[in-house]
């Protein structure tokens, strides 16, 4: 889930999709603001950002703040981890 009251879009790119948000778009749920999308059949160690689309139509990449494991700075991606 992502918090973007204002974002007209919000995906998901990493390596698993070439980075290309397009191809995982999230959608709003309960809230315009909440962000969210289910993405089977990733693994353990793919890296990912969430790719926010202002209102202005510009393309911003952000860690996941919720994210157990993350690249170390300089780099800044989110890596997939299965918990359970």
């Amino acid at each position: 889930c992502v918090w973007a009251p204002h974002a007209k879009q919000v995906q998901i790119a990493g390596t698993f999709n070439a980075w290309s948000g397009a191809r995982h778009q999230m959608e709003t749920r309960h809230q315009e603001c909440v962000w969210e999308r289910f993405i089977p059949g990733i693994g353990d160690g793919e890296l990912y950002k969430d790719e926010m689309i202002t209102a202005a139509n510009e393309t911003k990449l952000k860690a996941d703040p919720y994210a157990f494991f993350s690249e170390v700075r300089p780099k800044t991606a989110s890596i997939t981890y299965q918990l359970a």
